[in-house]
């Protein structure tokens, strides 16, 4: 049995806490890369635009679209084992299966939260995926 640890108003065992840790250093990850990708790739998308080369974007943006489109589909089919896939590609161990005895969290992040979250990045990515699909288009008119 884990031991249980109490951090401000919640309890957590230690492999929650690790996860947690975990999570964490994802994110800063996560936020590094964004930093340095999200400028870079709207200067070279602002470069091929210039140029009127955003149509070499199209056929990489309806790959992209197809394949999210198949793991949404999976995600609506069977969400639980695509959470575990997405689990074990970006965790080392098995500290993201939660004991809602040791680690209450997880009754206050249902799986349906997740999904959600989920959703939304797909909304947002297809949003940004169709601006880039618009400007391609819009400079194939114009070549």
């Amino acid at each position: 049995m884990d031991p249980v640890f109490k951090a401000g108003l919640f309890f957590s065992s230690a492999k929650g806490l690790q996860h947690f840790h975990d999570v964490k250093n994802l994110v800063l990850f996560n936020n590094a890369v964004g930093i340095v990708l999200v400028p870079l790739g709207g200067y070279l998308l602002h470069q091929l635009n210039k140029k009127s080369l955003t149509w070499l974007l199209i056929t990489p943006i309806k790959v992209i679209i197809t394949a999210s489109l198949v793991i949404i589909a999976l995600m609506f089919v069977n969400f639980e084992q695509v959470f575990i896939a997405f689990h074990e590609v970006l965790f080392r161990n098995q500290d993201w299966i939660f004991d809602p005895n040791t680690d209450p969290v997880i009754n206050m992040l249902p799986d349906t939260f997740f999904l959600e979250c989920f959703l939304l990045f797909f909304v947002l990515f297809f949003g940004a995926m169709a601006v880039i699909y618009w400007m391609g288009r819009r400079s194939l008119r114009k070549g």
